[in-house]
């Protein structure tokens, strides 16, 4: 049994070379330790049989870690959200303002400017002023709230929509 197990390591490593794609390989690591647990269960648990399989363990780490290693994919920073500044502000809200733009285009627009981009209430107020009815008001205030850097001053968003019933349906969308 110790001669298969021997064996089973030698040929680990080798074949793990052969691998040409990172899936595949973890695949067959997690197939392999499974493998280990099954041979653990099924005899005696003798502390050299203990040993034998922590080494067969350590092995498979160690040839995962190198596999690991070789594909290793640079790592990236995140790029958060920021504060859409004036100058961008400004040609983007030129760009909408634009007779062609229809009223999807403009909230396909901002749903993709909120995505990468914070706002403040002032260009939110802005936002608001491109759209003529009430209800497309409302969904664009709902949802450029989360991005604001002010939310604070959101009262100036309540007071801009003409109708007590459009400001009880928008703060009934922020609730949610």
């Amino acid at each position: 049994m110790r001669c298969l197990i021997l064996a089973f390591t030698a040929l680990s490593v080798p074949a793990f070379a052969q691998i040409s794609h990172p899936g595949e390989t973890l695949n067959n690591t997690l197939r392999m330790n499974q493998g280990l647990i099954d041979f653990a269960l099924a005899g005696r648990r003798d502390a050299e049989r203990k040993a034998q399989i922590l080494q067969e363990v350590s092995a498979l780490m160690l040839a995962d870690l190198r596999i690991r290693s070789a594909y290793a994919v640079p790592v990236v920073a995140p790029v958060f959200p920021t504060l859409m500044d004036p100058a961008t502000f400004q040609r983007f809200f030129r760009e909408m303002s634009r007779g062609n733009k229809g009223t999807n285009d403009r909230l396909r627009w901002i749903v993709e400017a909120t995505s990468r981009h914070f706002f403040s209430v002032d260009q939110l107020l802005s936002f608001l002023s491109l759209f003529s009815f009430s209800e497309e008001q409302i969904t664009v205030a709902a949802m450029a709230y989360d991005r604001l850097v002010d939310p604070e001053n959101f009262d100036l968003v309540y007071s801009a929509l003409p109708f007590e019933v459009d400001r009880r349906e928008l703060a009934l969308r922020i609730a949610r």
